[in-house]
């Protein structure tokens, strides 16, 4: 049980770190290991896995706002010839 929680602790660990150099996703995939090696989170590991997981989120919404953007600006580009 000390070795699953010493996994555990350095995979948290590990997604603190990657949210702190802003590797969302890499944070998001270490969260989930640590869940598979015991779901209950503690407080703070909630608050992490909620600040990864949205600014994953975000970083996807802007993506494809910015793609949705170029496009338009391409079609009014091209009706305009």
């Amino acid at each position: 049980f000390k070795v699953m929680s010493q996994d555990r602790d350095m995979k948290i660990f590990m997604a603190t770190a990657a949210q702190k150099a802003q590797r969302y996703e890499d944070s998001v995939n270490y969260i989930k290991s640590a869940i598979l090696i015991d779901p209950k989170l503690s407080d703070n590991e909630q608050k992490l896995f909620l600040q990864v997981y949205k600014a994953c989120v975000d970083l996807r919404r802007n993506d494809i706002q910015f793609i949705i953007s170029v496009e338009k600006y391409q079609q009014k580009k091209s009706a305009s010839k």
